[in-house]
């Protein structure tokens, strides 16, 4: 929706593939079978650009299998960007900072070594083969740009994150349960600075890998103190499962100084404007 949005506002029209057909106007996509460069042809007709950020991410409560996640978010990821190098058709590919190993690096730049970081399971490595397989189609002469966004959040956006499941849990019983350390801490991004980032690389053209995050980390404490304030109300819990003993951790601290430099981007939404969007089930869009 954001991506969408922000192009749209610039004038530009931005046709949304889905997963499948809701509205009579909406084109979908089955990730689980593999086109033919035709059938692509008649799903996406002549785009100036293919910006693919659907991914098969596991949530609670649904089971998705391992074979599942391969073949959406590897197997169809080189299927779709095989046909874009065909037709000549620069692609922005949405990854993750998920990709590198070590996780809890302070300014993670994208020289990072990348591998297994110990979350994410089997979605993380997905997403580390996806990045492999691009770069097999690069060589190839594919105009790529890759975007390895932190922890993305905002109205729209996956149910899974943290501030969602405190943003629901305030709703149920006004409270909101943590864990300790109260300092453990995430890099947030919202999905109007990530759109912002989209918009920015098919501006440019700048076929290139960039970090996308926010300047700074913010940790569990802030963000559910921040929940409750746009909420009016509520207080903090801590869970009596919690593990108080351990050293926090600092989780996805990726430095964008190279989007700043090379895209002129910077990350511009607040974690206050961010979540108040959530709650008034606004869509940002940053001109």
């Amino acid at each position: 929706q954001h991506i969408v949005a922000v192009f749209e506002a610039a004038g530009i029209k931005a046709f949304p593939i889905t997963k499948s057909i809701k509205k009579c106007n909406q084109r979908a996509w089955d990730q689980n079978r593999w086109l033919s460069f035709e059938e692509f042809d008649s799903l996406l007709g002549e785009p100036s650009a293919i910006i693919h950020a659907g991914a098969a991410v596991p949530r609670d409560g649904q089971y998705l299998s391992e074979r599942e996640i391969f073949d959406v978010n590897v197997r169809a990821t080189f299927n779709l960007a095989s046909w874009a190098n065909s037709r000549r058709v620069p692609l922005v590919f949405i990854s993750g900072a998920i990709v590198y190993k070590n996780q809890s690096v302070t300014g993670l730049d994208e020289k990072e070594e990348l591998g297994p970081g110990g979350i994410g399971g089997i979605y993380g490595s997905s997403k580390l083969l996806a990045e492999h397989a691009l770069q097999q189609v690069q060589s190839l002469g594919l105009q790529l740009a890759i975007l390895r966004p932190t922890t993305i959040y905002g109205y729209g956006v996956d149910k899974n994150t943290i501030i969602r499941k405190f943003l629901d849990e305030l709703d149920e019983c006004g409270t909101v349960t943590v864990n300790a350390p109260l300092e453990d801490s995430f890099n947030l991004i919202h999905a109007a600075d990530v759109a912002a980032s989209v918009y920015a690389i098919i501006e440019k053209a700048d076929w290139s890998t960039f970090n996308i995050g926010s300047d700074q980390n913010v940790n569990v404490e802030e963000i559910a103190r921040s929940c409750i304030a746009i909420k009016g109300n509520g207080k903090i819990v801590i869970s009596p499962k919690t593990t108080e003993n351990r050293e926090p951790f600092s989780r996805f601290s990726v430095s964008s100084e190279r989007a700043k430099r090379h895209l002129l981007w910077t990350p511009r939404v607040s974690l206050h404007e961010g979540i108040a969007s959530m709650v008034h089930k606004k869509l940002l869009v940053i001109d």
